[in-house]
């Protein structure tokens, strides 16, 4: 672990935003995953930095860096549904000679449930990683700002090229 772990201290010694903040005494015995997490900003007891993360597979990595990932071939945005704590997705954008394509799944489509569970603020993280895998999405459709369910679309997932740069 050592050496791991110590390459991601110096990468994010050099490029991390809250790299001032980061503790001046850890253990290069822990687990990457750990580690990483050890480093990263935390106000008061929680944790500052919500959007770092670290990629534990290296050919994972190398793929996505590649435009390259194991997907269905949407985009989605989430939403929350007033205070309840429950989210909501909207497809955002269908890619071209995927999975999604291929199905009745379009842009502007609402979605409340992945494989019959409800998107909420406590659960939404690991439903998110269920659609790198065959899933089923929830739709459901709003009229006089009443949310309703509709149908459901089950997507499998391929190998998916496409340009890393935009």
């Amino acid at each position: 672990y050592n050496y791991v772990n110590s390459w991601i201290h110096e990468y994010m010694s050099a490029f991390y935003l809250w790299s001032d903040k980061m503790p001046a005494n850890t253990s290069m015995s822990m687990n990457p995953n750990n580690y990483f997490r050890s480093l990263l900003y935390k106000y008061g007891e929680k944790s500052g930095d919500r959007f770092s993360a670290i990629q534990e597979n290296a050919v994972e990595l190398m793929n996505l860096l590649s435009g390259v990932t194991k997907e269905a071939g949407y985009d989605f945005a989430l939403g929350k549904i007033g205070e309840t704590g429950e989210l909501f997705g909207v497809v955002t954008y269908i890619k071209p000679n995927s999975p999604a394509a291929s199905s009745q799944l379009k842009r502007g489509d609402l979605f409340v449930q992945v494989n019959g569970t409800k998107l909420t603020l406590s659960n939404y993280e690991t439903l998110i990683g269920q659609m790198g895998q065959a899933h089923t999405l929830r739709l459901a459709t709003v009229s006089n700002k009443t949310l309703s369910l509709a149908g459901s679309i089950s997507l499998t997932v391929v190998e998916y090229h496409e340009n890393p740069i935009y």
